[in-house]
């Protein structure tokens, strides 16, 4: 899943509304997204595949909240 940050969409709104003021046309909004570098969030697959590479305490707890944040952010809309 990408997901972009509040400053990283203004930053596209504010790039394509320069572009058709200079050049009158129109770009889509996934050409302007292509610049910007997302967050990368891993997948329950990858996180599954690190738990089974190792098991400490520690690492445990981290992934439990990576899970915890992913869904918080997945919900985030609802």
């Amino acid at each position: 899943m990408k997901l972009y940050t509040e400053e990283q969409m203004a930053k596209v709104w504010m790039a394509g509304q320069k572009y058709w003021e200079t050049s009158g046309a129109s770009i889509t909004f996934e050409e302007l997204l292509e610049h910007e570098k997302p967050i990368e969030l891993p997948s329950d697959e990858e996180i599954d595949e690190l738990l089974e590479r190792k098991s400490s305490v520690n690492l445990l707890g981290f992934i439990t909240g990576v899970k915890w944040m992913k869904e918080q952010i997945l919900n985030q809309n609802k």
